[in-house]
């Protein structure tokens, strides 16, 4: 086939060449047009399992991470961070805002897309800002009952305190004089000198039984040693990974 045939077959139909270039143009117009208008920010956000919580994540270290995602990812949160910036469409943040994983680590990633580049990195930053705040009110919560109990005790310990100095100092009176040299309550009240030096000393009085040495051992075991075991293996496995492959 001759080029001059080509030719003037192609300038018999020169409207076919500029209907597939208009067909060409307008769908990457179209998606020039969407990148412009959506701004993306992206934050990192490091989930790790509480180090003296109650459930131990010994089997499956992501278990904890997963279950944050769901929450990071609920429609509640996104009302909540909705609310914050003044954004009456929840929806819109829920939908803009994702969450992932980076691959062997305790590290999540927010990305939120807006039409503004400063409203995408205050979404994606009051995402992180709302989760932090509500899992350090949630840890509250939850050690109320023992932050109470602790103080009841201790109030409980100063009221017994100062019963015991009250009696050692009526009991130390005789002894107060201008040229009286006061004694060592431990001679006079050796009972209460004995009870002052349990309730104020820092060292053990008494050795610690059996049963309350298992009991130490369980905690440190399910608190300390199943949390930090499986984490620090994979964290091992994760940098030979990386730096030998």
């Amino acid at each position: 086939m001759e080029l001059s045939f080509v030719i003037k077959a192609l300038q018999r139909r020169w409207w076919v060449i500029v209907l597939f270039a208009l067909l060409g143009a307008i769908p990457g117009t179209l998606i020039d047009t969407s990148d412009d208008s959506r701004f993306e920010s992206a934050a990192l956000l490091l989930v790790s399992p509480p180090s003296d919580g109650d459930i131990v994540f010994v089997n499956d270290p992501d278990r904890y991470l997963q279950g944050q995602l769901v929450v990071l990812q609920s429609l509640s949160l996104a009302q909540q961070v909705a609310d914050t910036i003044g954004d009456p469409n929840a929806a819109d943040v829920f939908t803009n805002t994702q969450f992932r994983q980076q691959t062997d680590s305790d590290i999540v990633e927010v990305t939120a897309k807006a039409d503004t580049r400063e409203r995408a990195v205050l979404i994606a930053q009051t995402y992180i800002d709302l989760y932090i705040a509500n899992e350090i009110q949630r840890a509250s919560d939850a050690q109320a009952p023992d932050v109470a109990r602790f103080e009841a005790q201790l109030t409980e310990k100063q009221a017994q305190l100062t019963e015991v100095n009250a009696f050692i100092q009526s009991e130390l009176l005789p002894y107060q004089g201008p040229n009286s040299v006061v004694p060592d309550p431990a001679t006079i009240v050796p009972q209460a000198a004995s009870d002052r030096e349990l309730l104020t000393d820092e060292i053990r009085a008494q050795r610690l039984g059996v049963p309350d040495e298992v009991i130490n051992g369980i905690y440190f075991l399910t608190t300390t040693i199943w949390e930090t075991v499986p984490r620090l293996f994979r964290d091992i496995v994760h940098a030979a990974s990386r730096s030998f492959g």
